[in-house]
């Protein structure tokens, strides 16, 4: 996928032509989106990439989680990390699964992403209780 294109995304006047590009881009586009979530000097923010990832579906789980463990700074995790909560209740049963991750970064960002998910997250409450560190 062009990285152009992506970065598209951090342009106002181009961004929706970009986001229709890309939602149709699958795995492709989600690594190319997460690759620029992680670089130090993107213009793309996570409020212009959520959506399109969201849109691209299930692939775009996977790519923001190996995101989140890759990014080489703070800000770039916060990047992706914003962008993975707000998939929506339809990751809702990976942002359940992702709990029990090893890793606290991921189980946090999952915990962020059941919340996001609103009414839809509510069944996950039990979940979330279990798996609370004592």
């Amino acid at each position: 996928m062009n990285a152009d294109l992506v970065r598209e995304l951090g342009r106002p006047d181009r961004r929706l032509a970009a986001a229709e590009t890309l939602a149709a881009g699958g795995a492709t586009a989600a690594e190319a989106i997460v690759r620029e979530l992680t670089a130090e000097s993107s213009p793309v923010e996570w409020g212009a990439a959520a959506p399109v990832l969201r849109r691209i579906g299930g692939v775009a789980f996977d790519y923001l989680l190996q995101g989140l463990l890759d990014a080489p700074a703070e800000a770039m995790r916060n990047q992706v990390g914003h962008a993975f909560a707000r998939l929506g209740p339809e990751a809702l049963d990976r942002y359940t699964a992702a709990l029990s991750h090893p890793s606290p970064l991921i189980r946090r960002w999952a915990v962020l992403g059941i919340q996001h998910c609103d009414e839809a997250g509510l069944p996950e409450v039990p979940a979330l209780l279990r798996r609370t560190p004592r």
